[in-house]
């Protein structure tokens, strides 16, 4: 099962990812969500995930992005 992070600074569009999405049935698993960079940073430490989804503008995304040759992740970034 891959891990998935959510990242993004509005509550509803975490929440509405989060509960759209049949992440069990795609052998996915959500392991946190998070609020803005400094915490999906932290979050991406923590968990080592295989794919990360946020916002392109979220808070912090530079230093996100820094952490591609460390870890194997996919990230889905979106524009609003």
């Amino acid at each position: 099962m891959l891990k998935v992070i959510i990242a993004d600074d509005e509550r509803n569009i975490r929440e509405g990812i989060k509960l759209s999405i049949p992440w069990a049935e795609l052998d996915l698993m959500v392991v946190d969500t998070c609020r803005n960079g400094v915490d999906a940073y932290s979050s991406i430490l923590e968990y080592t995930p295989d794919i990360v989804i946020t916002d392109g503008r979220i808070s912090f995304n530079s230093k996100l992005l820094c952490l591609i040759p460390r870890h194997k992740i996919y990230y889905i970034i979106w524009l609003q």
